[in-house]
């Protein structure tokens, strides 16, 4: 693959997610174990719990629960431009069973050697 989001060369591995409103303790992406997936997937993505997607498309598909992504935020690069220095988030708080996350990404180009910080979300509209 010419791009990635992966900061080591491991797999993606999705949220377990049991799409229950307000989340459960098997769900990785209820409010107290969101933090703890993304800093563990190794990627530069952060999914968006309970997004407008989601909802969505479990009325419109009547889906079950783990047939459905979530939107959110990824920062993808060049792996044979940059190399991922180092990986970061900011989990957004949230009054709702919501959770989403800021992702910071420090690369470098694998030529010059010059870092470049990205820094990317996705936030609510209206």
């Amino acid at each position: 693959a010419k791009y990635t989001c992966m900061v080591d060369n491991k797999t993606y591995k999705p949220p377990t997610y049991t799409g229950e409103k307000g989340g459960s303790k098997h769900d990785d992406l209820s409010p107290g174990k969101y933090f703890q997936h993304i800093l563990d997937s190794r990627a530069a993505f952060a999914p968006k719990s309970y997004s407008n997607a989601y909802l969505f498309r479990s009325k419109r598909d009547g889906a079950a629960a783990d047939d459905i992504d979530d939107d959110g935020c990824v920062v993808f690069w060049k792996k044979d431009i940059f190399i991922a220095l180092e990986l970061g988030f900011l989990r957004i708080p949230s009054d709702s069973e919501k959770s989403e996350a800021v992702v910071a990404l420090t690369l470098q180009h694998r030529k010059t050697s010059k870092r470049l910080n990205v820094l990317t979300t996705h936030l609510p509209s209206g």
